[in-house]
């Protein structure tokens, strides 16, 4: 039974084209591929916040307790 789902899963992914919208024929594994090449190639964009501090965090906290 795995070997079956194995090979199912081999063709599904690698030989069979997707059937969703704009995917031009190509494979799952193909579409996976290109949007990681897609991704690696735009510059780094900077995080939306900064991360998240052990000050910064207390301070959240300490703004929360004084509002309720």
């Amino acid at each position: 039974m795995q070997k079956a789902l194995d090979t199912w899963l081999v063709t599904y992914n690698t030989k069979r084209p997707h059937q969703r919208r704009n995917m031009n024929e190509r494979t799952p594994l193909q579409a996976l591929i290109d949007g990681l090449l897609c991704r690696a190639s735009q510059p780094t964009q900077k995080p939306m916040r900064e991360p998240l501090t052990a000050s910064s965090k207390q301070a959240s906290i300490n703004h929360e307790t004084k509002a309720a």
